[in-house]
């Protein structure tokens, strides 16, 4: 067992999952302020008359990706799929991505 790699791959995996956590949590606020702002457009049109949205077609497309072997239990099990030869910088990535969100 090589200490200076299972160092390395620590250290790197902390670095990149602090910058990486850091910066997705700044680029989710801005795209959910966005979103936000979006349906407050939305819903203000659909009230004064001006569109007509289909809740049910939202709803069925909605439930057709969530119930799809693309959805979110698929995107799960393919970040294990990619995290488990590399447990050690995979542990360390997590925390340092936990530490990144929490700066952020």
């Amino acid at each position: 067992m090589d200490w200076t790699v299972i160092g390395s791959q620590l250290a790197l995996g902390t670095l990149l999952g602090l910058l990486i956590g850091y910066a997705i949590k700044k680029i989710v606020k801005v795209v959910m302020i966005i979103l936000g702002l979006l349906a407050i457009v939305f819903l203000a049109a659909q009230h004064y008359e001006l569109i007509t949205i289909n809740w049910e077609t939202i709803e069925t497309a909605y439930n057709q990706y969530m119930q799809s072997v693309s959805g979110f239990r698929g995107l799960m099990e393919d970040v294990i799929a990619f995290f488990k030869p590399n447990i050690a910088a995979a542990g360390s990535f997590t925390a340092g991505f936990v530490v990144g969100l929490k700066w952020g």
